[in-house]
Formats: structure tokens, sequence, C-alpha cells
């Protein structure tokens, strides 16, 4: 089962603090992709949520824009599952975000 798979399961709106852990990254870059709008959510008051399908259509979209579609690797351990889509995921967000900073001059 994919992480795509994993996450269109859920049938409730996801926190911060679970997609964070979904992407194996910090609850802080969750909210820094929300501040730039590049990840699909909806705010409760002033919860963010996410919505399973559209975080994975998403997912989907950067995977496929990185060539990397298909690179999932979900290791099992106990009942809980550790998700390494691109084998280190904080490595490639930490690249991905500095490259868009500087594309937007914030760096």
């Amino acid at each position: 089962m994919s992480l795509e798979d994993i996450i269109e399961s859920r049938k409730s709106a996801l926190t911060v603090a679970e997609v964070a852990a979904l992407l194996n990254v910090s609850g802080r870059l969750v909210y820094q992709l929300v501040a730039i709008g590049d990840i699909p959510h909806f705010r409760v008051g002033n919860a963010v949520r996410f919505e399973p399908k559209a975080l994975s259509e998403w997912l989907h979209g950067k995977l496929k824009a990185s060539g990397r579609e298909g690179e999932y690797a979900a290791l099992s351990v106990g009942h809980e599952h550790v998700f390494e889509p691109f084998g280190d995921m904080t490595e490639w967000l930490t690249k991905w975000w500095s490259e868009v900073l500087l594309a937007t001059g914030q760096s």
C-alpha cells in the first residue's frame, strides 16, 4: 500500500501533526508550506486541516514533477508505519524549501 493509498484511506481531516508525521518532516515545515499556499489545506477557525484526497493528489503531483513517482518505501514498525517516500524526505524538503526561498527572493 502506497503513502497515497494510506492517506486516502483516512476518513477524517488530517491535522498538522499527522501530516508532519506522515511526511516525516516538522510541523513547522508543514505550517510554512501552508503559509506560502503550496500544500492544499483548509481552516476550521484558526486550526489548519488537510483533506486526505487533496493531500494525496498534491503528493502525487510533487512526485511526478520530481520524476520520482512510485518511489515509496513503507516500513511497518509495530502497528505504526514510517513512510519514506523519497528515501530521506527531510533532506529533499529542505532542499526544495531552499529553492522556493531563492526563487521568491526570501533567502
